[in-house]
């Protein structure tokens, strides 16, 4: 007879985790995040060990966490939902938490999946030994972390493997990335119906799909585009040689073959060794543009784990090296000896943050680094564009990374509470951004999207002025949306022979500061406000013709926040 599916009486303690945080003023970007149960972390402590490997924010702010505990000899499934502020989430299970057995002694969460009503997916592996990967499953918790019995329970997916990824689909289907466990290895593909059960409309009738690469294939990463199109990453074996790999595949399972490296003698592939050691992908991230990231670890050095580093490679949507990308299209951690990659995240500005472990004397590090759009090490975040966090004792193999609404950065990975060997499920919040938040009016209420855009969109104003000696008055705030005191930079569009432009601050002109770009706010704190005034004259007699203005805010302690607000007038 199988065990329980859910085990009510595991025990749970909410722990924060003793942090020595490196460098990084309180609040900067690439600190932890003190409003975040009050010390920027907390831990789900098990009696041996712990790790959360993956995270996701819900759109109300709530983080739910998911990953593997160890109890005796055997481990569960911890699923951990917190409030916006870092506490327990009793409206879960009761306390916040819930351990899980899936049918074997060793049990793993590798990804999930919140649902628009709140409902939670969650997939990975039950097996019976501690390093043989186990039996692929897919269940769903009700949104108070009870199981769904409406849901077809998947205790066993049919196939031993290791879980790379899911995706929900608009059409709510689900869709796992995953890699078979045997002697040649595969990528597969598995799509299911909403309730659970098996898409008969997917892989000639079987659910899913899987793909050999002529070696030993192993999936640790998926992503879904924007066009539906599919992308797994993780590593290619062939005898003693070992590349990463990045695999695209249309919609229904199809290897892209003539969309993603078509040139190549792999097309539908990319397979990439850096120092002709062992490369391994494990995180995918798409840009905005099309753009595809991926993060892992290289070893640099011959001897086994001697130089293994983070690194992180930029692919065009084409399934080419992007060039224009750090050196070759490749950045390479040059701090310490042994970093290990495993997650990559974009921001909204471009910028690109890889997440892993840095192993230093016997103690394990949470280890972030920062990047500029280009590749290059953003100097903005920590110390140098890197930050480490002391998590003692503990394996830190595993980690999830998701970014708020606000920028803010939540990961999932492991630490322990009290020195010992014994750790436990880590979650901490890092403040990112210092950005800048515009909002804008001529007359009634504020426009505006309460976030830092670079775009404007949302924050417009449009309008019609008289001609000919017509006078118009726009009203512009920024209100500092970040975690640290700043100021901003205001850079404003000057008039041109059909209209002139003024910017007052307090009532004074400032006019010449904005047109140049270096008039500068006062300092603010988070949450503080200053209003800019634009006011347009239209000179020409002539109707129909349109004055556009645009002003930019720029963070002073980060240059990659800025907003943009945008005035259109047309003479009449």
């Amino acid at each position: 007879m199988l065990p329980p599916l859910f085990n009510p009486s595991a025990s749970l303690r909410a722990l924060a985790l003793t942090a020595a945080f490196a460098s990084p003023l309180a609040a900067a970007p690439g600190s932890l995040d003190k409003t975040f149960n009050g010390t920027g972390s907390i831990t789900v402590e098990s009696p041996i060990a712990g790790n959360g490997r993956t995270v996701e924010i819900m759109r109300d702010g709530r983080i739910v966490v998911a990953g593997q505990c160890w109890k005796g000899l055997s481990t569960e499934v911890p699923v951990g939902r917190l409030l916006p502020n870092g506490a327990f989430d009793v409206a879960f299970t009761g306390g916040g938490a819930r351990f899980l057995n899936m049918g074997y002694n060793m049990n793993r969460g590798d990804a999930t999946a919140v649902l628009p009503d709140g409902k939670i997916l969650l997939a990975g592996c039950t097996g019976e030994g501690w390093y043989a990967p186990g039996y692929l499953f897919l269940t769903r918790l009700k949104v108070d972390g009870n199981p769904d019995s409406s849901f077809q329970q998947m205790i066993r997916l049919g196939t031993k493997g290791v879980v790379a990824g899911m995706h929900v689909l608009p059409s709510g289907k689900i869709l796992i990335g995953a890699s078979l466990a045997s002697e040649e290895g595969s990528m597969i593909l598995i799509r299911r119906n909403a309730d659970g059960t098996q898409d008969t409309s997917f892989g000639n009738g079987t659910g899913f799909v899987t793909h050999d690469f002529e070696g030993i294939e192993t999936a640790h990463a998926m992503a879904v585009q924007k066009d539906g199109k599919i992308i797994l990453a993780g590593s290619l074996q062939y005898g003693s040689d070992i590349s990463s790999l990045v695999a695209r595949f249309n919609a229904d399972g199809t290897l892209d073959s003539g969309g993603f490296n078509a040139q190549s003698t792999t097309p539908g592939s990319i397979r990439t060794r850096l120092h002709r050691l062992t490369d391994e992908a494990t995180s995918i991230a798409i840009q905005g543009d099309g753009k595809i990231v991926v993060a892992g670890t290289t070893q640099t050095r011959a001897e086994a784990y001697s130089d293994v580093r983070m690194f992180a490679t930029r692919y065009t949507a084409a399934g080419t090296k992007d060039l224009s990308f750090a050196t070759g299209g490749t950045f390479i951690n040059d701090s310490y000896s042994h970093t290990i990659g495993q997650k990559v995240v974009v921001q909204p500005d471009g910028k690109i943050v890889l997440g892993g472990h840095l192993f230093r004397w016997e103690e394990t590090f949470l280890y972030l680094r920062r990047l500029r759009v280009d590749g290059t090490p953003d100097p903005t975040f920590g110390s140098g564009g890197k930050v480490e966090t002391s998590c003692g004792w503990a394996t830190g193999e595993s980690m999830g990374m998701a970014l708020q609404a606000d920028g803010r950065l939540v990961v999932s990975g492991s630490g322990n509470t009290d020195g010992s060997s014994r750790g436990g499920m880590l979650i901490a919040r890092f403040n990112m951004l210092c950005q800048p938040d515009l909002t804008i009016r001529k007359d009634g209420s504020w426009k505006g999207n309460n976030i830092h855009n670079t775009t404007g969109s949302g924050q417009n104003v449009k309008s019609v002025i008289q001609a000919n000696g017509g006078k118009s008055t726009v009203n512009i705030r920024i209100q500092n949306d970040g975690h640290d005191t700043d100021g901003y930079t205001l850079q404003g569009t000057a008039g041109n022979r059909h209209f002139t432009v003024r910017y007052f601050s307090k009532g004074y002109d400032v006019t010449a500061a904005v047109a140049a770009g270096t008039f500068r706010t006062k300092s603010q704190r988070t949450g503080e406000i200053s209003t800019i005034n634009a006011e347009i004259t239209a000179v020409t007699g002539k109707k129909g013709k349109t004055c556009r203005i645009s002003l930019r805010a720029t963070s002073s302690a980060d240059a990659g926040a800025k907003d943009v607000a945008l005035i259109e007038l047309k003479s009449k």
